[in-house]
């Protein structure tokens, strides 16, 4: 706890980081909850998601960026039809995160 500027404790909220691990978490967890209702479309997300994590593990951060803006843009194509508008703005939270780490690579 933190005290603040009244000297009164407060709780200190700090987000978990954002992973690809994580982002793959949201993707089932938005599966399970009926928040992407085609699961094709969380494969094909999946896919992407695996792509990006692979070119960065092959220190490849440019390409690893290139394809996370394919994943946002597929999340943007499917918003409102497969995938729930809370759900496409989380997954274009993470690809956001994700992608302005890897910049600080460039």
């Amino acid at each position: 706890m933190l005290p603040d500027d009244s000297g009164i404790a407060s709780i200190a909220f700090v987000p978990d980081p954002v992973t690809f691990e994580s982002t793959a978490q949201d993707i089932a967890d938005g599966l399970a909850a009926d928040e992407i209702d085609n699961s094709g479309i969380a494969n094909a997300l999946l896919a992407k998601l695996e792509a990006a994590m692979e070119a960065t593990e092959r220190g490849q951060p440019a390409t690893a960026i290139e394809i996370l803006e394919a994943f946002a843009h597929e999340v943007e194509a499917q918003a409102g039809q497969h995938l729930s508008p809370d759900m496409a703005d989380l997954l274009l939270d993470d690809a956001l995160s994700l992608a302005e780490s890897l910049a600080s690579e460039l």
